[in-house]
């Protein structure tokens, strides 16, 4: 009996170590090995790290599953079937929303420590304004815009970025759009990706002097990998003045500035005040000829009640392995508030990417703008 129940005891022990099992292996990607990657065995805390070579070492079940993660690589999950188990990771490209571009590279928002805010196309174009720079009222801390005009066509708002820097020189911050140097409001709303907003001093570090009002960095949408899609977007708007002073009659005016007179104690002959009177009069009771009396509504002759403004965008993007590109047209039109006052402009951009080597891009980005803005005797573009 005792013999019976050893050898199955030994059986059991047989049974338990078979289940178990040592892998072993190497991490590493494209170049080279991978020191400190993470290496667990799923659903439980047992786990382990390469070493400096790359190599490493673990117990697990036969069967279970082997968890590789490191950072900047795409996770990796194996079944853990053979006792040597090589690992080659990928590199995981950063996602544009998870990114902040910061001059001439791109950081994970974990890892930056710069004062950089960020904000999407989402947010842009949610807004139906002329302006880009007006599209950022409020969008991010430490940015005020002030807009000073309501003119069409020069709408846009003045930046600062953290107050004003400097009392003599400009204090407009630099603007660079995918690299290139240009005014925001002359970039369309509906090809921006996100916007970056570099707030402290070093940006100087990258920029130099020129970055001491703050940089905003635009980069503009690009070519997807998959099939052609075109889409269209528009908008429809409707201006009105607002917070206007109601005109008085002429009388009334006359009685005003004869009232301001005395109580500026101003000398006034009695011939003068006697005239001025006798307007006042005429004006009460006599209809204007607009020849001896006056009594025009100004803001009612210059001014319209209502204006429109509309934009249409249409843009259209794909491509494949070796080819991707992104094109985009828009047309904006804004009537003034003021007759023979408007503005149109036309915005066409081509971004493209061609993969002619494995090691060799070639990228295009073409932008065009034309805007005519015409004003009451004249107009120009």
């Amino acid at each position: 009996m005792r013999k019976i129940l050893f050898l199955i005891l030994m059986l059991s022990s047989v049974s338990i170590q078979a289940q178990n099992l040592i892998v072993k292996g190497v991490v590493s990607d494209e170049s080279d090995v991978l020191p400190g990657v993470s290496i667990f065995v799923e659903g439980t805390s047992k786990g382990t790290i390469s070493d400096i070579n790359g190599k490493y070492s673990i117990e697990v079940k036969k069967g279970s599953k082997l968890v590789f993660s490191y950072v900047g690589y795409r996770t990796e999950e194996l079944v853990a079937n053979t006792p040597v188990l090589n690992v080659k990771m990928k590199t995981d490209a950063i996602q544009l929303e998870e990114a902040i571009v910061v001059g001439y590279a791109k950081q994970k928002k974990a890892t930056l420590t710069g004062a950089v805010s960020s904000v999407s196309s989402e947010t842009i174009t949610k807004r139906s304004v002329a302006s880009l720079s007006t599209a950022l009222q409020g969008a991010m801390p430490g940015v005020t815009i002030q807009q000073t005009s309501g003119e069409p066509g020069g709408d846009g708002g003045s930046i600062r970025i953290r107050g004003i820097g400097s009392i003599n020189s400009n204090t407009d911050p630099l603007v660079l759009v995918d690299g290139i140097e240009m005014s925001i409001d002359q970039v369309d709303a509906n090809t921006v990706e996100s916007i970056s907003v570099l707030k402290d001093a070093a940006s100087a570090s990258i920029y130099g002097s020129r970055a001491s009002n703050g940089v905003i960095l635009i980069t503009t949408k690009r070519g997807q990998k998959g099939k052609i899609t075109t889409t269209y977007s528009g908008y429809l708007t409707i201006q009105r003045p607002t917070n206007m002073p109601e005109p008085v009659a002429a009388w009334e005016y006359l009685q005003a500035e004869l009232n301001a007179w005395d109580n500026a104690e101003i000398t006034v002959s009695d011939a003068q005040r006697a005239q001025q009177l006798q307007q006042i009069e005429e004006q009460k009771t006599l209809r204007p000829d607009n020849w001896n009396r006056y009594d025009t509504d100004w803001k009612d002759e210059t001014m319209k009640s209502h204006s429109i403004m509309h934009n249409h965008n249409v843009t259209i993007s794909g491509g494949s392995d070796k080819l991707t590109f992104f094109g985009a047209g828009t047309y904006l039109y804004q009537d003034g508030l003021i007759p023979n006052d408007n503005y149109s402009r036309t915005n066409l951009r081509l971004n493209a990417d061609a993969q002619i080597l494995p090691w060799a891009k070639f990228s295009i980005e073409t932008a065009l703008r034309q805007g005519k803005k015409s004003k009451s005797g004249f107009e120009y573009s």
